[in-house]
């Protein structure tokens, strides 16, 4: 699993960096500005947000389910807001994301800079 480092959106602009989705998940800091970005290559692959156990909004309980990027070539897909409060691991304060496969999967996790 790694840690993925948040890139922050300023007004100025950015230019993005991505990595390759590693086998077994990334994690990442989580808030109301952060959200996922997924890249997929020419197979598509099954993304997972989990929801530990007793979080939710406003005290009901959630479920993102599965998301499915691909099969075309250069599929992609914006996921978020990645809410610290809702998808944060109570142990390690992070979200984690899960891949079905990684082949061609290349991620990249945005804040939008506080207006």
């Amino acid at each position: 699993m790694a840690l993925l480092t948040n890139q922050v959106i300023r007004r100025s602009g950015l230019n993005p960096t991505y990595g390759a989705a590693t086998a077994g998940g990334d994690t990442f800091t989580g808030s109301n500005r952060t959200f996922l970005h997924v890249k997929v290559g020419s197979t598509a692959t099954t993304i997972t947000l989990p929801v530990p156990t007793g979080k939710g909004v406003d005290f009901v309980d959630i479920a993102i389910g599965t998301l499915t990027v691909g099969p075309v070539t250069s599929a992609e897909r914006m996921i978020g807001p990645c809410m610290a409060e809702v998808f944060s691991d109570p142990v390690t304060g992070l979200v984690t994301v899960n891949y079905s496969q990684v082949t061609g999967v290349t991620v990249a996790v945005f804040d939008l800079y506080p207006a």
